[in-house]
């Protein structure tokens, strides 16, 4: 996992994640192989971006609700200026040292507005195995027939 590729000045300024009813956002990131996560970077503007983020790692199929009752891996309180200046949080390594999928719920925004926005977004991190087929070092173990990265390519092949 690594910052977003494109640099600041190169991205477009119009694309935004927002919130469509209410404050409330529900993003889910599934990794093609395990990663080790280390930080998060979330950059949106002082009032509507997110007073909070809590990530909930390797629990699949989450809505609203599920995530709202599920244990939280790790919450993360973020400043107006934090976001603003797009500050790189850390993560509790322990807890996010073997990662499939995050998923990152928020459920407010400091200026309490009906909209959420999110202007980026990046995870950071590093990958730890390389799991699948195409693995042919002994040394790293083999992918199974049903891997993740195997459905993955299946499903993008359609």
């Amino acid at each position: 996992v690594a910052p977003p590729s494109a640099p600041w000045h190169g991205r477009l300024p119009d694309r935004c994640l927002k919130s469509d009813c209410d404050e409330e956002l529900l993003i889910h990131i599934v990794f093609v192989q395990k990663v080790r996560l280390s930080g998060l970077q979330i950059k949106a503007p002082a009032g509507s971006g997110p007073k909070s983020v809590k990530l909930i790692v390797n629990t699949p199929s989450l809505d609203f609700d599920s995530a709202k009752s599920t244990k939280v891996t790790q919450e993360v309180a973020l400043t107006q200026e934090s976001v603003v200046g797009n500050a790189k949080v850390e993560l509790k390594l322990p807890l996010f040292s073997s990662v499939g999928e995050v998923t990152l719920l928020i459920e407010g925004n400091h200026a309490d507005e009906e909209e959420t926005v999110i202007t980026s977004l990046a995870l950071w991190g590093e990958m730890i195995e390389i799991t699948g087929k195409r693995n042919d070092n002994p040394h790293l173990g083999k992918w199974s027939e049903d891997s993740d990265v195997e459905k993955y390519e299946k499903a993008a092949s359609r």
